[in-house]
């Protein structure tokens, strides 16, 4: 279980939203890789049974948007989002890509990839599956144990 601010329980990731990733690459030919990347996450890790994603359609409205994280979870009712950007160079494909908890808008995970074009589909796979296991509630870190309080009795007095 994650842990906000304050000792508190951060709420849990049920609802997540793929923003379109950004295309990196300085080429506009390129934006099918990103939009391709984008739709792969969506569909992968709306297999998971325990995330419900916001559809692409919903998502892609927000591509190039001005709006904060927060702003576009809460527009989109979602607990966290995904965001990240897709750079191809020559044969190599690089995939930034972070999840933040749409609460607090802090990151719950993110990590770079780097693999061979011909690659790219496991690239997919490989994302997703790290964002869905960082998505489930377990995966933050563990809380401190609760400190073990010992009840006090009071002592009865005879009056005086």
């Amino acid at each position: 279980m994650a842990v906000a601010l304050f000792g508190g329980p951060a709420p849990p990731v049920r609802t997540i939203a793929v923003l379109p990733l950004q295309n990196l690459s300085g080429d506009n030919a390129q934006d099918y890789l990103a939009d391709g990347m984008t739709e792969a996450l969506t569909t992968d890790l709306a297999r998971m049974e325990s995330l419900q994603v916001i559809s692409r359609t919903s998502a892609v409205q927000y591509k190039a948007a001005k709006k904060s994280l927060p702003v576009i979870a809460r527009e989109l009712n979602a607990d966290a989002i995904v965001e990240g950007s897709v750079q191809r160079f020559g044969n190599r494909v690089r995939v930034t890509a972070q999840l933040v908890r749409a609460s607090d808008d802090r990151h719950l995970w993110a990590n770079t990839y780097e693999r061979d074009f011909p690659d790219v589909l496991a690239l997919q796979d490989e994302v997703a599956s790290a964002i869905a296991s960082k998505s489930k509630p377990n995966s933050g870190p563990t809380p401190a144990p609760a400190p073990k309080v010992q009840a006090i009795t009071p002592r009865r007095t005879k009056p005086t």
